[in-house]
């Protein structure tokens, strides 16, 4: 089970430690441009009917996804995630193994966690992945994502956390 903690790095803030981790690999993380961010709000409109989340937009400008430490975070499907899905196949593929009709948009997936907004009710939520159930609820986007941004630098006690 997550244990909401106050976090005290930003997601941007992670995000630029994680960039640093996989540039000591010489991995080079690139951000979408503008017009890659807009066609893709705008399929993801039509396609799932539902608005993408600025904050999840703006972190798409500094990375277009990547994969570090078994944790996705979601990038646009014309761009690889370092072999990870694009988020318009973790999303299918989401929907296609969890067991309910609720609609989810996945943004990052861990060995323990999809980390995803429930669209019908507007809440971000952390689902286990043993369960496929709710493990915990967040109060925004940018308290969401903070939880893969810390599982892929070792900044969660993993153990306790995943304790029921």
């Amino acid at each position: 089970m997550i244990r909401k903690e106050r976090v005290v790095m930003t997601s941007l803030e992670l995000l630029h430690q994680i960039i640093e981790e996989l540039e000591e690999y010489d991995i080079e993380l690139k951000g979408a441009s503008q017009k890659e961010t807009r066609s893709f709000e705008e399929k993801v409109l039509s396609s799932m009917k539902a608005k993408l989340p600025e904050e999840y937009a703006a972190l798409l400008a500094e990375v277009n996804g990547f994969a570090h430490n078994d944790v996705h975070f979601l990038g646009i499907d014309d761009t690889p995630t370092l072999g990870g899905l694009g988020f318009f196949e973790q999303n299918y593929v989401f929907e296609t193994l969890h067991p309910y009709d609720d609609h989810f948009m996945v943004f990052a997936v861990s060995p323990f966690w999809v980390y995803a907004l429930h669209v019908e009710s507007g809440a971000y939520q952390a689902i286990d992945r043993k369960t496929w159930k709710s493990d915990c609820e967040f109060e925004s986007f940018e308290d969401m994502i903070s939880y893969p941004f810390r599982e892929a630098l070792n900044l969660l006690d993993l153990e306790e956390e995943s304790v029921r």
